[in-house]
């Protein structure tokens, strides 16, 4: 139980964290329609990582937080913030990635979704399966 808590409380810390962050860059006119939203967590390298990892610039991170416990904690802020018109329900898709890299930070992309041309891809994806 005490875990829990801790946790709540370190996720709204973050979630404000998030909201201003992204209130200093919300859009003038909100997304409407459903929307692609791309998210990377990039982390700075850890003190123990090997040279040879960091050589790469980035690897990925299998450790908490979980990504879609992050994407949750984003997307809740992105709707406080203004960036859809009616809610986080908008995000048709998704796309999360975290790790450690030379880049640290949050990255974010949203764009408006293209219904025939999107159907049209995820068609074509479907059939090389």
């Amino acid at each position: 139980q005490k875990t829990s808590l801790v946790s709540n409380a370190k996720s709204a810390a973050a979630k404000r964290s998030l909201y201003s962050m992204f209130l200093e860059h919300s859009p003038e006119v909100a997304f409407v329609g459903p929307v692609r939203l791309s998210i990377a967590f990039v982390w700075p390298w850890r003190v123990s990582e090997p040279k040879k990892n960091r050589q790469k610039g980035f690897i990925f991170n299998d450790k908490r937080p979980d990504a879609d416990n992050l994407a949750k904690i984003c997307t809740d802020a992105l709707m406080d913030a203004g960036y859809f018109a009616r809610d986080d329900s908008q995000v048709a898709c998704l796309g999360v990635v975290k790790g450690w890299g030379d880049r640290n930070g949050i990255y974010v992309a949203i764009d408006e979704l293209d219904a025939q041309a999107e159907t049209a891809e995820l068609w074509s994806m479907l059939n090389d399966y």
